[in-house]
C-alpha cells in the first residue's frame, strides 16, 4: 500500500500539499503573477471546506462510512488504514458500474486512482465537524510518527471521531450503493445542518439555506441571483472578492498580451490566437472596468487588506505593493494606456521576473515556446465546485 510520510507538517499544510498536485491542471489556479494566497484567502472565506478537486457532495458521507465500517475493536490502526483504502477502491469499482458517472473519483483511472476520496475530502470533513477529531488523519496518511507511536493500538476509537448523528452505513456498502452519488433527502438535510452549524456566516451557508440551488450557468458567485441578497458580513467579503477578481483579471490579460507579443516575435506558431486577439481581450476588460467605475472608486481597499491579513497573514509586502500599484493604475490612466505605453508593461514583467527568476516565460525562450495560450478569465474562488456540491444538496432535499 502506498503512503506518504508528511514529516512535521500541520493538517492544513498536508491538505494544501495534496491539493496543489491537482491545481496545476486548472487555468484559474495557475498563479502566474503570485496572487494565489489572496485568492485562497477569499475562497476559504466564501466556501470553507470546499476545494477545487472535490466533485460531489455525497462523498462527505462515503468517506466516513468507509471508516466506520472498518473500525472495529481489536483492529490496529495499520489494519484499519489498509481496509479503508480497500473499501475506497471497491467503491470506485461500484460507482464505475453505474450508468451515471458524473463526478466519480476514479472514473478514468479506475480502482488504481492515486488520490482517493478520503485525501480529497479530509479538510472539508474537519471544517464541517463531520470529523470531530483528527486522530484518524494518521491512519489516512500512514505518517512515520504514527507507525512508531503505536500502529498496533486498537483503532476502534476512530468511530467516535465522527459526528454522532452520521447516517448509518448503507447495507452492502461499498459493493453496492443505491442512487450512486445522488443524495437522499435525509442525507442532504444532514449535510446541510453540518454546514449551517459549522460555518454559519459564509456564502456557502447562505446558499445551502436558500430555497433553490445556484444557477448552473452563473460564471461567478456575485452574478448568481441567490448570492446577491447575502447579508453582511458575507456581502462585504463577496464584494471584495468580486472587485479583486475584476482588477487582477486585467493584470493577467496584460501578461497574456506580453506573452503573445514575445511568442510571435520569437517565431513560435503553435498557439492559434494572435496578438490582436489578446489586445482585444484586454480592451474588453477595460470596458468592464469602466462599467464598474463607481464600485471601484468606492472600494474600501483598507478593509480589503485587513481581510487578507486576517485570513492569509503570509501574503508578502511585495505582493501587496504589486496589487496596489496595479490598482492605482486603474485610476491614474496608466493601465488604460498599457497597450501603448511601457509603465504597466514593466510592472507586469518585473513581477514575473521577481516571482520566477530564470523561469520567467518572458525572458526564457524555452518556456516561452511551451506556452499554450491564455484563458483570460477572472477569479471565481472555487465557484464551479461549490455550485456542484450545493446543487447536489438542493437536489437531494427535493427528493421524497
Amino acid at each position: 500500500m502506498s503512503s506518504i510520510a508528511w514529516l512535521d507538517t500541520s493538517a492544513d499544510e498536508q491538505r494544501r500539499i495534496r491539493e496543489v498536485i491537482a491545481l496545476f491542471t486548472q487555468k484559474e489556479t495557475l498563479d502566474e503573477l503570485g496572487i494565489g494566497q489572496i485568492r485562497d484567502a477569499f475562497s476559504d472565506a466564501l466556501f470553507p471546506g470546499i476545494t477545487t478537486i472535490q466533485t460531489r457532495a455525497r462523498y462527505f458521507l462515503l468517506v466516513p462510512w468507509a471508516y466506520v465500517k472498518e473500525s472495529r475493536a481489536g483492529r490496529s490502526a495499520a489494519e484499519v488504514r489498509g481496509r479503508v483504502e480497500q473499501s475506497e477502491r471497491d467503491l470506485v469499482r461500484t460507482l464505475n458500474r453505474l450508468p451515471q458517472q458524473q463526478g466519480v473519483i476514479g472514473a478514468r483511472a479506475g480502482a488504481g486512482v492515486k488520490n482517493l476520496p478520503s485525501s480529497i475530502y479530509w479538510n472539508g470533513l474537519l471544517t464541517f465537524a463531520i470529523l470531530r477529531r483528527d486522530t484518524a488523519l494518521d491512519q489516512l496518511t500512514g505518517a512515520s510518527r504514527v507507525e512508531s507511536d503505536g500502529a498496533d493500538e486498537p483503532a476502534s476509537r476512530s468511530v467516535g471521531d465522527w459526528h454522532p448523528t452520521l447516517p448509518a452505513v448503507p447495507d452492502g456498502f461499498p459493493w453496492t450503493l443505491h442512487d450512486g452519488l445522488n443524495m437522499t433527502a435525509a442525507e442532504a438535510s444532514w449535510l446541510r445542518e453540518r454546514i449551517l452549524e459549522s460555518v454559519p456566516d459564509t456564502l456557502l451557508a447562505h446558499i445551502v439555506a436558500a430555497d433553490a440551488p445556484p444557477a448552473g450557468d452563473s460564471p461567478y458567485p456575485w452574478r448568481d441571483p441567490i448570492c446577491q441578497d447575502a447579508p453582511d458580513p458575507v456581502a462585504r467579503i463577496l464584494l471584495h472578492a468580486a472587485l479583486f477578481s475584476l482588477t487582477i483579471q486585467g493584470a493577467t490579460r496584460l501578461y497574456e498580451v506580453l506573452l503573445s507579443e514575445a511568442y510571435e516575435e520569437a517565431g513560435f506558431t503553435t498557439v492559434q490566437s494572435g496578438v490582436e486577439e489578446y489586445h482585444e481581450q484586454f480592451r474588453a476588460w477595460l470596458d468592464d472596468v469602466d462599467d464598474a467605475r463607481h464600485q471601484l472608486e468606492a472600494w474600501d481597499r483598507h478593509d480589503f487588506w485587513n481581510e487578507v491579513r486576517l485570513r492569509s497573514p503570509r501574503v508578502s509586502p511585495r505582493t501587496r505593493l504589486f496589487v496596489d500599484a496595479w490598482t492605482d493604475g486603474l485610476f491614474d490612466g496608466t493601465v488604460h494606456a498599457a497597450l501603448e505605453s511601457s509603465a504597466s508593461r514593466k510592472l507586469i514583467s518585473n513581477r514575473e521576473a521577481t516571482m520566477k527568476g530564470r523561469q520567467a516565460r518572458l525572458t526564457n525562450r524555452k518556456l516561452l515556446g511551451q506556452w499554450g495560450g491564455g484563458g483570460g478569465g477572472g477569479l471565481s474562488y472555487r465557484w464551479a465546485t461549490a455550485k456542484r456540491i450545493l446543487s447536489d444538496i438542493h437536489e437531494g432535499l427535493a427528493r421524497v
